[in-house]
Protein backbone atom coordinates (compact mmCIF):
# COMPACT_ATOMS: atom_id res chain seq x y z
CA UNK A 1 0.00 0.00 0.00
CA UNK A 2 3.34 2.17 0.99
CA UNK A 3 4.20 1.98 -2.70
CA UNK A 4 1.13 2.77 -4.10
CA UNK A 5 0.40 6.08 -2.43
CA UNK A 6 3.77 7.26 -1.29
CA UNK A 7 5.78 6.29 -4.23
CA UNK A 8 4.65 6.74 -7.53
CA UNK A 9 8.34 7.13 -8.93
CA UNK A 10 8.52 3.55 -8.24
CA UNK A 11 5.50 2.18 -9.69
CA UNK A 12 5.44 4.04 -12.54
CA UNK A 13 9.43 3.18 -13.11
CA UNK A 14 8.71 -0.47 -12.59
CA UNK A 15 5.25 -0.34 -14.82
CA UNK A 16 7.26 1.58 -17.43
CA UNK A 17 9.50 -1.15 -18.17
CA UNK A 18 7.47 -3.91 -17.99
CA UNK A 19 5.03 -2.56 -20.62
CA UNK A 20 8.37 -1.73 -22.54
CA UNK A 21 9.70 -5.51 -22.25
CA UNK A 22 6.24 -6.81 -23.14
CA UNK A 23 6.21 -4.56 -26.42
CA UNK A 24 9.52 -5.50 -27.32
CA UNK A 25 8.62 -9.53 -26.98
CA UNK A 26 5.23 -9.03 -29.06
CA UNK A 27 8.13 -7.30 -31.70
CA UNK A 28 9.66 -9.83 -31.81
CA UNK A 29 6.86 -11.77 -33.01
CA UNK A 30 6.32 -9.79 -36.43
CA UNK A 31 6.83 -11.35 -39.13
CA UNK A 32 6.92 -9.42 -42.67
CA UNK A 33 3.09 -9.47 -43.80
CA UNK A 34 2.21 -10.08 -47.64
CA UNK A 35 0.14 -8.55 -49.95
CA UNK A 36 -3.60 -9.70 -49.78
CA UNK A 37 -3.38 -12.77 -52.20
CA UNK A 38 -0.98 -14.38 -49.86
CA UNK A 39 -2.71 -13.42 -46.49
CA UNK A 40 -4.67 -16.46 -46.02
CA UNK A 41 -1.82 -18.73 -46.29
CA UNK A 42 0.64 -15.96 -43.58
CA UNK A 43 -2.50 -15.87 -41.15
CA UNK A 44 -2.42 -20.04 -41.17
CA UNK A 45 1.14 -20.26 -41.19
CA UNK A 46 1.55 -17.92 -38.78
CA UNK A 47 -1.25 -18.01 -36.56
CA UNK A 48 0.55 -18.98 -33.05
CA UNK A 49 2.60 -15.71 -33.62
CA UNK A 50 0.01 -13.48 -34.38
CA UNK A 51 -2.40 -14.54 -31.50
CA UNK A 52 0.71 -14.19 -29.39
CA UNK A 53 1.64 -10.92 -30.39
CA UNK A 54 -1.77 -9.29 -30.09
CA UNK A 55 -1.75 -10.34 -26.66
CA UNK A 56 1.65 -9.24 -25.66
CA UNK A 57 0.62 -5.68 -27.03
CA UNK A 58 -2.36 -5.88 -25.16
CA UNK A 59 -0.88 -6.58 -22.02
CA UNK A 60 1.74 -3.97 -22.56
CA UNK A 61 -0.80 -1.11 -22.81
CA UNK A 62 -2.66 -2.73 -20.01
CA UNK A 63 0.30 -1.65 -17.87
CA UNK A 64 0.68 1.17 -19.19
CA UNK A 65 -2.21 2.47 -17.69
CA UNK A 66 -0.87 1.76 -14.26
CA UNK A 67 1.91 3.70 -15.70
CA UNK A 68 -0.06 6.87 -16.69
CA UNK A 69 -1.74 7.16 -13.12
CA UNK A 70 1.51 7.03 -11.64
CA UNK A 71 2.68 9.55 -13.77
CA UNK A 72 0.09 11.71 -13.09
CA UNK A 73 0.90 11.51 -9.59
CA UNK A 74 4.61 12.54 -9.74
CA UNK A 75 4.00 15.51 -12.28
CA UNK A 76 0.65 16.50 -9.88
CA UNK A 77 2.28 20.06 -9.23
CA UNK A 78 1.19 20.85 -12.93
CA UNK A 79 -2.37 19.62 -12.22
CA UNK A 80 -4.25 20.30 -15.51
CA UNK A 81 -1.39 19.86 -17.86
CA UNK A 82 -1.11 16.33 -16.07
CA UNK A 83 -4.21 15.57 -15.71
CA UNK A 84 -4.58 16.13 -20.07
CA UNK A 85 -2.11 13.60 -20.25
CA UNK A 86 -3.63 11.18 -18.13
CA UNK A 87 -7.15 11.25 -20.22
CA UNK A 88 -5.71 11.48 -23.51
CA UNK A 89 -3.28 8.62 -22.88
CA UNK A 90 -6.73 6.50 -21.63
CA UNK A 91 -7.93 6.87 -24.73
CA UNK A 92 -4.19 6.44 -26.77
CA UNK A 93 -3.52 3.08 -25.00
CA UNK A 94 -6.98 1.96 -25.13
CA UNK A 95 -7.58 2.42 -28.56
CA UNK A 96 -4.13 0.49 -28.61
CA UNK A 97 -5.93 -2.05 -27.09
CA UNK A 98 -9.30 -2.85 -29.57
CA UNK A 99 -6.99 -2.11 -32.72
CA UNK A 100 -5.56 -5.77 -31.82
CA UNK A 101 -8.98 -6.71 -31.73
CA UNK A 102 -9.11 -7.32 -36.05
CA UNK A 103 -6.12 -9.34 -35.74
CA UNK A 104 -7.19 -11.63 -33.50
CA UNK A 105 -10.27 -11.79 -35.33
CA UNK A 106 -8.15 -12.58 -38.31
CA UNK A 107 -5.93 -15.39 -36.63
CA UNK A 108 -9.33 -16.95 -35.27
CA UNK A 109 -11.29 -17.31 -38.61
CA UNK A 110 -11.08 -20.94 -39.96
CA UNK A 111 -9.52 -21.96 -42.97
CA UNK A 112 -12.75 -22.27 -45.49
CA UNK A 113 -13.76 -18.84 -44.33
CA UNK A 114 -10.45 -17.01 -44.39
CA UNK A 115 -10.70 -15.40 -48.08
CA UNK A 116 -8.18 -12.57 -49.35
CA UNK A 117 -10.71 -9.91 -49.23
CA UNK A 118 -11.71 -10.96 -45.28
CA UNK A 119 -8.37 -11.18 -44.35
CA UNK A 120 -6.73 -7.83 -46.75
CA UNK A 121 -10.01 -5.69 -44.86
CA UNK A 122 -9.41 -6.67 -41.19
CA UNK A 123 -5.31 -6.01 -41.65
CA UNK A 124 -6.47 -2.70 -42.90
CA UNK A 125 -9.15 -1.77 -39.69
CA UNK A 126 -6.52 -3.26 -37.12
CA UNK A 127 -3.64 -1.52 -38.91
CA UNK A 128 -5.68 2.18 -39.30
CA UNK A 129 -7.18 1.96 -35.61
CA UNK A 130 -3.70 1.27 -34.37
CA UNK A 131 -2.34 4.46 -36.25
CA UNK A 132 -5.52 6.71 -35.44
CA UNK A 133 -4.34 5.87 -31.66
CA UNK A 134 -1.48 8.16 -32.00
CA UNK A 135 -3.31 10.83 -32.42
CA UNK A 136 -4.38 11.19 -28.59
CA UNK A 137 -1.24 9.33 -27.69
CA UNK A 138 0.90 12.92 -29.24
CA UNK A 139 -1.23 14.98 -27.13
CA UNK A 140 -0.32 13.13 -24.15
CA UNK A 141 3.33 13.54 -24.97
CA UNK A 142 2.69 17.37 -25.55
CA UNK A 143 1.25 17.88 -21.91
CA UNK A 144 3.81 15.14 -20.50
CA UNK A 145 6.44 18.01 -21.88
CA UNK A 146 5.10 21.07 -20.85
CA UNK A 147 4.37 19.36 -17.31
CA UNK A 148 8.07 18.48 -16.93
CA UNK A 149 9.42 21.64 -17.96
CA UNK A 150 7.19 23.52 -15.47
CA UNK A 151 7.94 21.23 -12.83
CA UNK A 152 11.43 19.89 -11.27
CA UNK A 153 9.68 16.18 -10.88
CA UNK A 154 11.86 14.83 -14.01
CA UNK A 155 15.09 15.97 -16.32
CA UNK A 156 14.33 18.78 -18.53
CA UNK A 157 15.41 16.68 -21.38
CA UNK A 158 12.71 14.45 -20.77
CA UNK A 159 10.61 17.34 -21.52
CA UNK A 160 12.18 18.07 -24.78
CA UNK A 161 12.42 14.20 -25.87
CA UNK A 162 8.17 14.18 -24.71
CA UNK A 163 8.07 16.86 -27.61
CA UNK A 164 10.22 15.19 -30.05
CA UNK A 165 7.71 12.23 -29.07
CA UNK A 166 4.68 14.18 -29.76
CA UNK A 167 5.43 15.01 -33.06
CA UNK A 168 6.50 11.59 -34.11
CA UNK A 169 2.82 10.60 -33.06
CA UNK A 170 1.47 14.11 -34.92
CA UNK A 171 3.29 11.98 -38.55
CA UNK A 172 2.04 9.27 -37.12
CA UNK A 173 -1.60 9.84 -37.44
CA UNK A 174 -0.98 11.49 -40.69
CA UNK A 175 0.07 8.32 -42.47
CA UNK A 176 -3.56 6.90 -42.57
CA UNK A 177 -5.02 10.41 -44.05
CA UNK A 178 -1.82 10.34 -46.71
CA UNK A 179 -1.28 6.80 -47.70
CA UNK A 180 1.62 7.22 -50.21
CA UNK A 181 5.38 8.23 -50.74
CA UNK A 182 7.18 8.32 -47.07
CA UNK A 183 3.79 8.18 -45.32
CA UNK A 184 3.03 4.79 -46.82
CA UNK A 185 1.27 2.52 -44.09
CA UNK A 186 4.25 0.22 -42.81
CA UNK A 187 6.24 2.31 -45.06
CA UNK A 188 9.88 3.01 -43.50
CA UNK A 189 9.31 6.43 -41.76
CA UNK A 190 6.86 4.55 -39.72
CA UNK A 191 9.00 1.91 -38.24
CA UNK A 192 11.60 4.79 -37.76
CA UNK A 193 9.66 7.19 -35.55
CA UNK A 194 7.70 4.45 -33.59
CA UNK A 195 10.52 3.85 -31.47
CA UNK A 196 10.80 7.13 -30.31
CA UNK A 197 8.05 6.95 -27.96
CA UNK A 198 9.64 3.25 -26.65
CA UNK A 199 12.74 5.46 -25.95
CA UNK A 200 11.12 7.80 -23.90
CA UNK A 201 9.13 5.67 -22.17
CA UNK A 202 12.48 3.40 -21.17
CA UNK A 203 14.25 6.83 -20.25
CA UNK A 204 11.52 7.88 -18.29
CA UNK A 205 11.20 4.84 -16.52
CA UNK A 206 15.05 4.55 -15.56
CA UNK A 207 15.00 8.06 -14.41
CA UNK A 208 11.99 7.66 -11.85
CA UNK A 209 13.17 4.53 -10.59
CA UNK A 210 16.13 6.18 -9.53
CA UNK A 211 14.80 8.82 -8.29
CA UNK A 212 15.10 9.36 -4.39
CA UNK A 213 11.61 8.21 -3.00
CA UNK A 214 9.31 11.42 -1.73
CA UNK A 215 9.74 12.22 2.24
CA UNK A 216 6.77 13.43 4.15
CA UNK A 217 7.79 17.06 2.99
CA UNK A 218 7.42 16.45 -0.27
CA UNK A 219 4.30 14.67 0.53
CA UNK A 220 2.39 17.14 2.05
CA UNK A 221 2.44 14.91 5.25
CA UNK A 222 2.45 16.77 8.50
CA UNK A 223 2.82 14.75 11.83
CA UNK A 224 -0.17 14.05 13.53
CA UNK A 225 -2.09 16.51 16.39
CA UNK A 226 -2.05 15.25 19.44
CA UNK A 227 -5.47 13.99 20.44
CA UNK A 228 -6.99 15.40 23.44
CA UNK A 229 -6.44 11.86 25.72
CA UNK A 230 -2.75 11.84 25.12
CA UNK A 231 -2.90 15.76 26.63
CA UNK A 232 -4.49 14.50 29.33
CA UNK A 233 -1.55 11.74 29.47
CA UNK A 234 1.08 13.76 29.17
CA UNK A 235 -0.09 16.45 31.84
CA UNK A 236 -0.78 13.55 34.56
CA UNK A 237 2.42 12.28 33.98
CA UNK A 238 3.80 15.36 34.49
CA UNK A 239 1.88 16.38 37.89
CA UNK A 240 3.02 12.90 38.98
CA UNK A 241 6.71 13.62 37.96
CA UNK A 242 6.20 17.08 39.99
CA UNK A 243 5.01 14.89 43.13
CA UNK A 244 7.44 12.91 42.87
CA UNK A 245 10.09 15.36 43.31
CA UNK A 246 8.69 17.23 45.82
CA UNK A 247 8.27 14.17 48.27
Amino acid sequence: MTAWTQRPQQVAGVSGLVAVALGAAGALCDRPWPGPESLPDFVTEHRGLIVAQSVLFVFSAVVLLIFLSSLRAVLSDSAMPATIAFGAGMVGYSANILGQAPQLALAALPGEFLRPQAAALLDALGYATLTLANAPIALMFACIGYAVLRTSALPTWLGWLAYVAAAAATILTLSVAFPSNVLELRGWLSYALYPISIVWLSAASIVLLRSRPPDSTTLGLKPAAPTPGRVHQRLGQHSHRTEGSAV
